[in-house]
């Protein structure tokens, strides 16, 4: 396992930002969201405007994440990450589609030979244009059958994505985190070859993955890049007003 680097959240101007040694760094998700080309952005609008309870449905979809992601995390640090209805006499409904998440992701799991990162902040630095970046990792690993390591990013959905623009941005997003974690553990060795993309569903608890390897996946790198200098574009146009 690699070392952990402290770092600290901040919100402004409705955007995070995370803050490390005196740098302060916009998020990975913010600057997606930022520069969401206006055809997605009207799409959610839309999708907004027709599903008066979209804010529940999203605060829910988060929590499911954050306790998903936890269970994860305590599974792989051997802390304790026990059955989700134990001791308890009558299970929330919660409890019971967590612990049905988590066995429909076993799978997974059971394919980890390896761990470097696990949740892990990140920090790029762009020390020629000040274009900096940062976010957490879901996690970095070595499965069995690869001899490299694998950018992974977990994620819950209410119903399978066919979608190939929800499937790139997710790819986009383990490009970014692929290239700020071989930058600060440059002295490590770390070099990641593949993006994976884990998705569970939420209501057949399917397991859902999909993986980006080689020249496909380097693709998504530079449409990172146009995006993460569009953001700063943004940035700066602000600034003048």
């Amino acid at each position: 396992m690699l070392p952990h680097y402290k770092t600290r959240r901040e919100q402004i101007n409705g955007r995070r930002f995370y803050s490390f040694d005196g740098l302060l760094a916009p998020s990975v998700t913010s600057i997606l969201s930022a520069t969401e080309s206006e055809d997605n952005k009207q799409r959610l609008r839309d999708w907004q405007a027709r599903t008066p309870d979209h804010e529940q449905i999203r605060d829910s979809a988060a929590k499911r994440g954050t306790r998903l992601h936890q269970r994860l995390e305590d599974h792989l640090l051997d802390k304790d990450g026990q059955c989700a209805l134990t001791g308890l006499l009558e299970p929330s409904e919660e409890d019971v589609e967590h612990e049905r998440l988590w066995q429909a992701l076993q799978p997974f799991v059971e394919s980890i030979q390896e761990v470097a990162l696990v949740e892990a902040p990140l920090i790029y630095r762009d020390n020629e244009q000040g274009h900096h970046y940062a976010g957490a990792v879901d996690l970095v690993a070595r499965l069995k059958g690869d001899e490299g390591w694998t950018v992974i990013d977990l994620k819950t959905c209410l119903k399978p994505k066919k979608n190939r623009v929800w499937w790139s941005k997710a790819f986009v997003q383990a490009s970014a985190y692929k290239r700020a974690a071989e930058q600060v553990y440059q002295a490590q060795g770390l070099e990641i070859e593949k993006a994976l993309i884990v998705s569970v569903d939420v209501k057949e608890f399917k397991l859902i993955p999909h993986a980006s390897i080689g020249d496909e996946f380097e693709t998504f790198g530079e449409v990172w890049m146009d995006r993460l200098e569009h953001f700063y574009e943004l940035q700066a146009m602000e600034k003048r007003g």
